[in-house]
């Protein structure tokens, strides 16, 4: 008898009538998760986020997730499970929110693993949304009826002020003589960013920037100039401090001025792609490629306008523009190269070089072709046009051995000082 192939249980599709459903997202970073929440919630969604990651997150995800596939799947599908069956939360009363890239990369896992995962734990009635680093729905969700232009828009001021707050804070918390002060700083910031008493238009956002930094102006800190570090990487490695290892406070309890690339990078490489896509054949220039032309312009200006409002802040460097990124990475490796991160990793390593931190931190997931290949691929041609570069790659998984991580990072600090003590 011939085999009939019966369809896979799967969850369910987010109707219009589940719009009263609270949205779970999981934390992406302490930075970064709010700005990305916030213009959905003008919208008139109803969005939770999950508390930070543990180890209980993993130990879930490592149920339902091959530790093969990637570890931020291992930790996000993970978190969000043990939220579902910690009973806290109706599964007819609750969604779930995932991202992820849509490309060449195993985060176009996660969509299936999660839904996978649900229906394991027999929580099938619990739907999930998802989107594409492009703002593109990669999931059956009539439900979530979104303006994508209009987030867009709202998302370049929220994560304009989210990178300003984060820049100033890391450029304190190194420093800070009573601990916490910088921290709470910008919480209070995030916070109004959050529940949405900071409007998100233009001149709001310039004056909240402003605003900070004459808070942060106000922290007591200690005199002297400190080596200084960057870190790189994959987008959640580098970001989220559960799943590093809360490398960036290792670094700065060791004295060390911890510098991390705005998010707003990762978003803003689409109009360099854009032309180099156009350049090698790759698209037409077709009505997409107009508009992410003309919108680069605007958006380039109020991030230029975003960077003067940061100018009165004592430590202040200039942000790297993309154009300069994209300059410094054409340095070692093609442009139409968008595995993953693809190119903007040694840009951003060649910018931050440029501007003086020749320290670098490379984080990436266990595995990660786009981002071990691409990393690694050009550390020869990195140090080769970059003799001064220290640079250390750290990659993580589940099982990672936090010991062998630290002893890495010891020497990378104690490089860092020696050339700091030096110069």
């Amino acid at each position: 008898a011939p085999l009939v192939s019966r369809p896979r249980p799967t969850t369910r599709v987010f109707m219009p009538s589940d719009t009263h459903r609270t949205i779970l997202v999981p934390e992406f970073s302490h930075f970064a998760t709010v700005p990305i929440v916030r213009p959905v919630r003008d919208m008139g969604f109803r969005v939770e986020i999950l508390p930070t990651a543990d180890r209980a997150s993993v130990d879930q995800g490592l149920k339902y997730v091959n530790n093969e596939i990637c570890y931020p799947a291992i930790v996000v599908i993970g978190d969000m499970i043990k939220a579902l069956k910690s009973g806290r939360y109706r599964p007819d009363q609750v969604a779930l929110a995932i991202s992820q890239t849509g490309g060449q990369c195993r985060d176009s896992c996660y969509l299936p693993l999660l839904k996978k995962a649900l229906v394991a734990n027999d929580l099938a009635e619990v739907p999930v949304v998802s989107f594409a680093s492009n703002f593109q729905p990669l999931n059956e969700q009539p439900g979530l009826r979104i303006n994508y232009a209009l987030f867009a828009y709202k998302l370049m001021f929220s994560l304009a002020l989210a990178d300003a707050l984060s820049a100033m804070y890391f450029a304190v918390a190194s420093r800070e003589r009573r601990p916490g002060a910088a921290l709470a700083i910008a919480d209070r910031y995030l916070t109004r960013l959050d529940d949405g008493t900071i409007p998100l238009r233009r001149g709001a956002i310039l004056a909240t920037i402003r605003a900070a930094a004459a808070e942060f102006n106000a922290v007591e800190v200690r005199v002297g100039e400190l080596p200084r570090a960057a870190m790189v990487g994959e987008i959640f490695l580098k970001l989220n401090s559960f799943a590093n290892n809360r490398t960036a406070q290792w670094l700065m309890d060791q004295g060390i001025e911890v510098e991390v690339p705005p998010l707003m990078e990762y978003f803003t490489s689409t109009f360099i792609n854009s032309e180099v896509d156009v350049r090698c054949g790759m698209r037409r220039r077709d009505l997409l490629w107009g508009v992410t032309k003309l919108v680069r312009g605007y958006v380039e200006r109020f991030l230029r306008d975003a960077d003067r409002a940061r100018r009165a802040f004592r430590f202040y460097r200039p942000s790297h523009d993309i154009a300069q990124i994209a300059a410094a990475a054409q340095d070692v490796i093609d442009l139409a190269n968008h595995y993953g991160e693809g190119w903007l990793i040694p840009g951003e390593i060649g910018a931050y070089v440029q501007s003086g931190v020749s320290n670098i931190l490379c984080i990436q997931p266990f595995g990660c072709m786009a981002n071990q290949v691409t990393a690694r691929g050009i550390e020869k041609r990195l140090k080769k046009r970059y003799p001064q570069l220290n640079i250390l790659y750290l990659d993580n998984d589940a099982g990672t051995s936090e010991v062998n991580i630290q002893n890495r990072l010891h020497f990378f600090v104690n490089h860092a000082r020696a050339r700091h003590h030096s110069s």
